[in-house]
């Protein structure tokens, strides 16, 4: 089943909606997700004591999900809005922007698969304590072709960045330096 929500404006999403334990996107377990270009205005009418998200994916695994190009609006309080608590299988998510400083992106749910491609996001985010761009948590969904490359999502200083796929095997690729570079 797919699921696209694409290019719609939230006018005032109240506070006061998401903490009664309500979600404007509430998903279950589909495939071919596409949220993107969508605007979100926060009406804070309510202080929030606790981090609440737009899009709720609470048990099921969404597959192959592309999520771009949001913006939360108004989401300037210490708590505010998340764009996601989700467990993903195959996500690429880019170029979503918050105007908070406080609230992270995301809540990781556990069990997710990579690979999972976080880029350009404009707020807090919140990483995963567990990697799931590795080897042993790469989506069985997620069939790679000679010369893929995938990024590790928790790269630290002296290791390797990521991995890339020779057709039958997975291999390191390149090393995150130990010289921290300041200009």
């Amino acid at each position: 089943m797919s699921l696209g929500i694409v290019g719609n404006t939230w006018k005032s999403l109240s506070n006061s909606f998401a903490s009664t334990g309500n979600y404007p996107i509430f998903m279950s377990g589909n495939f071919n997700v596409r949220i993107t270009n969508n605007v979100i205005y926060i009406n804070q009418d309510v202080e929030l004591s606790a981090y609440y998200s737009f899009i709720n994916v609470p048990n099921t695994s969404c597959k192959f999900t592309r999520i771009e190009n949001n913006a939360l609006l108004n989401n300037v309080q210490t708590y505010g809005i998340r764009l996601m608590s989700a467990k993903f299988e195959i996500a690429d998510i880019r170029n979503n922007y918050s105007d908070t400083t406080t609230t992270p992106m995301s809540y990781w749910n556990s069990g997710m698969k990579g690979p999972i491609t976080l880029k350009n996001n404009c707020w807090v985010q919140s990483n995963p304590a567990t990697d799931y761009n590795k080897v042993a948590n790469l989506s069985t969904y997620y069939k790679p072709h000679r010369g893929d490359i995938v990024d590790y999502l928790i790269p630290s200083a002296g290791a390797i960045v990521g991995m890339v796929y020779d057709g039958a095997n997975w291999y390191s690729a390149g090393t995150v330096g130990s010289t921290i570079i300041t200009s």
